[in-house]
């Protein structure tokens, strides 16, 4: 199979590019060249602003995709772009999407006022009604255009014609991580504090996680499995914990024998509160990416885990970075 990737070499991207390389599938990306990752060898490189893929129509038709995985579809326009471009090119697009686009999220942030939901959200739960959820509380065009939800509906636009996979992705942690999930935990633990403080609420939070590699995996299966063609699919581990027992989790690979305390807000600095509405827990259900698409991790939680504290452990201060 030939499969073109839009992007590739952030965070998750590398870890897709090895894993179809290593099951013999021919791999194209294309992208603006702003990183330094190493790509596998034999790896196809389309230097391009995804704001001008018609220009790049010549070299596509002749890399013919079979599929088109597009890793960063952040605004309309762009899942509009690739689906017009490919169509007649490529046979299928698979883009990356995210649980935000849920209705429970939109609780989370306080821009949906209905009742909490205790269940598991399953791809068929109700979505945001409101567009554009970070407009106007984050400054930058980044923030203003953001919203999955549309370019959803771009890719599943032309179910004959160009159909379209959507993965809904969890909170991603690994190696590459620019957001550092456990960073400042990591940081506590290396200095021996006796304790770890948390606010309450965000210690008993739940948010479906997955680790990078697995989740690298599940999005190889929907790539080179026909099956999911049109289809729908959140992806994640099977448990969802919560936060203070990831923590916990973390300590126990780490050899930290300190303890976790849940405190009330007002006993935490201003940069460690938030007033989120955490009594909405996103848990979703994986089940259907696993029934239909075979999908199971291939990195054991602890592994993942003690890979992401090595990575961490590693990486340099002046590394960090914020996600853009």
């Amino acid at each position: 199979m030939k499969v073109l990737i839009i992007g590739g070499t952030g965070f998750i991207g590398p870890f897709v590019v090895q894993q179809l390389v290593e099951q013999g599938h021919a791999v194209a990306v294309f992208n603006r060249g702003r990183s330094d990752t190493k790509l596998p060898d034999g790896v196809q490189v389309i230097r391009g602003d995804r704001q001008e893929l018609p220009k790049f129509v010549g070299q596509f038709k002749q890399f013919a995709p079979d599929v088109v995985l597009d890793m960063i579809p952040f605004f309309e326009k762009d899942a509009l772009a690739v689906v017009n471009t490919f169509q007649g090119i490529a046979r299928r697009t698979v883009m990356i999407s995210s649980g935000d686009v849920y209705q429970a999220f939109a609780r989370i942030h306080g821009k949906d006022q209905s009742p909490v939901d205790p269940g598991m959200i399953t791809e068929s739960s109700p979505l945001r009604s409101q567009l554009f959820l970070y407009r106007g509380s984050r400054t930058g065009e980044f923030f203003d255009n953001y919203d999955k939800i549309p370019c959803e509906k771009a890719y599943l636009s032309k179910p004959n014609l160009l159909p379209g996979t959507v993965l809904r992705l969890p909170v991603v942690y690994g190696p590459r991580d620019n957001q550092h999930r456990f960073r400042s935990y990591i940081d506590q633990m290396v200095e021996g504090v006796p304790a770890i403080r948390m606010q309450k609420e965000w210690g008993n939070f739940q948010w479906t996680h997955g680790y990078v590699e697995n989740i690298a995996h599940a999005i190889v299966r929907a790539v080179t499995d026909e099956r999911a063609a049109n289809r729908i699919y959140n992806v994640g581990d099977v448990e969802t914990r919560p936060f203070k027992d990831w923590v916990r989790d973390v300590g126990t690979q780490f050899g930290w024998q300190g303890e976790i305390l849940l405190v009330d807000q007002e006993e935490l600095p201003d940069s460690e509160r938030t007033n989120a509405n955490l009594e909405q827990h996103m848990i979703c259900d994986t089940s259907a990416i696993r029934r239909e698409l075979g999908y199971e991790e291939i990195v054991p939680y602890e592994e993942g885990l003690r890979r992401t504290i090595e990575w961490e452990r590693t990486t340099d201060e002046s590394d960090l970075t914020d996600i853009t």
